[in-house]
């Protein structure tokens, strides 16, 4: 019993050292990449720290949490390192085709997945092969070519030509 209260001591002052945004000393050791963190730690709390060392920004946290968490809950709750490599492309998969989300938005699910197995866990995710991606949109010109803009005009019914002189006169 007392192995396991000194064990959350050492896993919180650990939590401490590398939680810290300021301090790059903390109590005489030195937060660096080498320094092993406790994996007693809960999987948000591992995430908080790696990422807080790496000096990542509070949103990129955020928002790869949120990605990290719904992977977690489409498979109902499994923990990551219980999921296999198909797994993974079925969820990116499903973002894609179900529902229908921006490339880059799968784009940045993809990355906090990476990030979670290379960083945190500290396995390979492996390659992920070939799997269903969101397609950006076709781009649609912003500008008209001045023959575009007179066919566009001709094509109009005659009271709405007033928007600019009849095609027959632009030069």
């Amino acid at each position: 019993m007392k192995v396991s209260w000194a064990m959350n001591i050492v896993c919180n002052l650990e939590s401490l050292v590398f939680c810290s945004i300021r301090a790059r000393y903390s109590c005489g050791v030195r937060a660096s990449r080498s320094s092993p963190r406790c994996s007693k730690l809960r999987l948000r709390n591992q995430l908080r720290q790696v990422m807080r060392l790496k000096h990542m920004a509070l949103s990129t946290e955020d928002a790869y949490w949120f990605w990290i968490r719904r992977f977690i809950f489409f498979y109902n709750k499994r923990h990551p390192r219980d999921i296999s490599t198909s797994e993974t492309k079925a969820f990116l998969a499903h973002l894609a085709e179900v529902e229908n989300v921006a490339a880059s938005t799968q784009n940045q699910a993809l990355n906090a997945l990476v990030f979670l197995y290379r960083e945190i866990l500290h396995l390979e995710l492996g390659d992920l092969g070939t799997y269903a991606r969101a397609t950006r949109p076709a781009r649609i010109p912003i500008v008209l070519t001045p023959n575009e803009v007179d066919r566009l005009i001709a094509a109009l019914p005659a009271k709405y030509q007033l928007i600019g002189h009849p095609p027959s006169s632009r030069q």
